[in-house]
């Protein structure tokens, strides 16, 4: 499939393109990402999930997880862990000195919401409400809002400097290949302005996007 100047956004965490219908880039894209990814190798390790706040403190209901700053608005939440008793749990985050009822709810990683049900160990994805930034809060808690309880948080420390954009060079390849300067545009993603390629690669290529991890693109842009 060719491209012509065209914007691609490039997902480093997890393995995907942001949109799935350019999920056919090449080896010669590959080969040129992973070139550029050399010069700023401590995002795409495959063990950079953005900066580390901290852990959640471990109050009740086995609450547990490392959570990471991806840019101002995003955290991600490491091994995420609570057992799904507590009688009405919400992610909350807030201005005040310590968790309490005066913060607000922070949607869940479906976007929804509800009261949080079980956790084991997993790997969760939240956006601060629009307005909101890591500037604007001081502490992100797992809250009881029937009892008041605070079941585990994490503080944000003071002037905390979240991962803001950074531009790299430009990509200049065969079949085509070139684009405006790529920007990694947060812990997880990168955009690519300006991409153009021929499509005359064949059909069938390797797909890598970070150390040990592979996706490989069959005729018919399906990953297998």
């Amino acid at each position: 499939m060719p491209y012509q100047r065209e914007d691609v956004y490039y997902g480093c965490l997890p393995l995907a393109i942001v949109n799935p219908s350019k999920r056919d880039l090449l080896f010669q894209l590959v080969r040129s990402i992973q070139h550029i990814y050399s010069l700023y190798v401590e995002l795409c390790d495959g063990a950079y999930y953005g900066k580390l706040i901290g852990k959640l403190s471990e109050l009740h209901h086995g609450v547990s997880g490392e959570v990471y700053a991806v840019d101002g608005r995003t955290l991600f939440i490491k091994d995420f862990t609570y057992d799904g008793e507590g009688p009405a749990a919400f992610f909350y985050a807030g201005n005040t000195k310590s968790p309490n009822s005066n913060g607000f709810r922070v949607r869940d990683e479906r976007g929804t919401a509800s009261v949080l049900k079980r956790y084991r160990r997993k790997d969760i994805t939240l956006t601060l409400p629009d307005g909101k930034t890591l500037n604007s809060i001081k502490w992100f808690s797992v809250w009881c809002d029937e009892f008041a309880v605070n079941f585990g948080d994490v503080r944000i420390p003071r002037g905390f400097d979240y991962p803001k954009p950074q531009k790299l060079a430009a990509l200049n390849g065969v079949h085509g290949v070139s684009s405006e300067p790529i920007v990694i545009v947060d812990a997880q993603t990168l955009l690519i302005p300006g991409f153009s390629y021929d499509g005359e690669a064949p059909a069938r290529e390797t797909f890598q996007a970070e150390k040990g991890a592979e996706v490989c693109i069959n005729q018919d842009n399906n990953a297998i």
